[in-house]
């Protein structure tokens, strides 16, 4: 059932890839979301930053438009607004609505699921120059603690993650969320999936409250000018 319900996920969840040689490389995920009415594509600042070497896409719409990253005081994210020209050449795409996001604290333990398109896992897709769907992956996990401890836990938490499973390289962007299947299913989005800890035992997560009080914030100091 949580492999089935990851499946529809993958409507709002997507890689951002690149060419090289005529062959794909895969960058990142990002997700789709609609914030007070717009639409924004969602990923890490570390992956849309690449485009600055190199085109980015997502699906066959190149990424041309400008982007909005964190200050260097806030966490490694970056917002992309999509205009209806690209809304309406994409294909599969849907967008999470912000009443999903959870709002409340992450308590250490909490389980949850970390999603996203690992290098290691698409290789079919990044190797190809032909339409070829990738594959999204839903690891079981928890919130976790860090041997890290000069992070801002405002901002950021941790989820466990395994290293005998597979790499996560390529899940940057993605989310971290629950997926309740009890009676009627349900999302609730925590974070966004950015790096390995030190000692590759957790995964850093930027919280996905922050991520959209901070878009919040800025169409807000737009629309007062």
């Amino acid at each position: 059932m949580l492999e089935k319900l990851a499946s529809l996920i993958f409507y709002f969840l997507k890689p951002i890839y690149a060419f090289e040689h005529r062959k794909r490389i895969h960058i990142g995920t990002c997700v789709l979301f609609e914030i007070s009415g717009k639409h924004f594509l969602i990923t890490a600042a570390h992956v849309l930053a690449q485009r600055s070497a190199i085109q980015l896409y997502l699906q066959n719409l190149p990424l041309r438009g400008g982007y909005w990253t964190a200050t260097h005081q806030d966490p490694d994210f970056a917002v992309y607004e999509m205009s209806y020209e690209e809304i309406n050449a994409l294909s599969d795409c849907k967008f999470f609505s912000e009443t999903l996001i959870d709002g409340p604290p992450i308590k250490q333990g909490k389980a949850c699921q970390l999603l996203g398109y690992p290098v290691s896992k698409n290789k079919n897709f990044i190797n190809s120059d032909e339409e070829v769907c990738p594959e999204i992956r839903l690891v079981e996990t928890r919130v976790a603690t860090s041997d890290n401890s000069n992070i801002n836990c405002e901002y950021y938490f941790w989820v466990e993650y395994q290293k005998n499973l597979f790499s996560p390289q390529g899940m940057s962007g993605g989310l971290i969320a629950t997926l309740d299947i009890s009676q009627v299913p349900r999302l609730q989005i925590l974070g966004m999936p950015i790096e390995y800890d030190k000692r590759k035992t957790a995964i850093k997560c930027v919280r996905y409250q922050l991520i959209v009080n901070s878009v919040q914030r800025i169409l807000g100091e737009q629309s007062n000018k």
